[in-house]
């Protein structure tokens, strides 16, 4: 009797493993990446943020001067803000946002506030401005279609509807931009 039972109570949970093993691996494989990321960004943005303390109090040396602005070179408009799941530019973050943007636009994370010298050391702006709005519109305006690029880097706008508000609101503003 009561061997039968852990007998079968020992093929349910290898049943169970089997069934969501799968599910585990690919679930893994990201939840790892996630979780070394985690472990490794901070220690090296607490290091930059060292040295970018330093600078900016003026008790930095000439040689950490001269490593953070080889490194700002390096790392000027690319992809190295880990936002928790993808990597952004500087200029896609800001320490205050309004609104939700992302993929466009990101608010300084609560784990990377901490390291405020060295956003603000690479470019990270205190809030978004106009401009930055606009230029999330005509860049969704080009990934919808509602605005095709040229060549020159020109926009022309493609026939829409006039009941198309945000695709409207899109064109308006990309046009704007156009001619400043």
């Amino acid at each position: 009797g009561g061997g039968g039972g852990v007998g079968g109570g020992g093929d349910e949970v290898n049943s169970t493993d089997r069934s969501t093993e799968g599910r585990e691996e690919e679930h893994d494989g990201f939840g790892d990446l996630q979780q070394r990321m985690a472990a490794v960004v901070p220690r090296l943005y607490q290091r930059l943020d060292r040295v970018c303390s330093n600078v900016a109090s003026n008790q930095g040396r000439l040689l950490e001067r001269d490593v953070v602005q080889r490194i700002q070179d390096v790392l000027s408009s690319q992809r190295w803000l880990w936002m928790g799941t993808e990597f952004v530019t500087a200029d896609q973050v800001a320490f205050m946002s309004p609104a939700n943007a992302a993929p466009y636009l990101y608010a300084v994370p609560p784990d990377l506030a901490c390291f405020g010298n060295l956003l603000r050391a690479f470019g990270v702006r205190s809030e978004f401005g106009t401009s930055d709005y606009c230029q999330v519109l005509r860049q969704m305006a080009v990934e919808t279609g509602v605005i095709h690029t040229h060549q020159g880097g020109t926009a022309a706008a493609a026939a829409i509807p006039a009941t198309t508000a945000p695709a409207g609101l899109a064109l308006c503003v990309s046009t704007s931009l156009a001619l400043l």
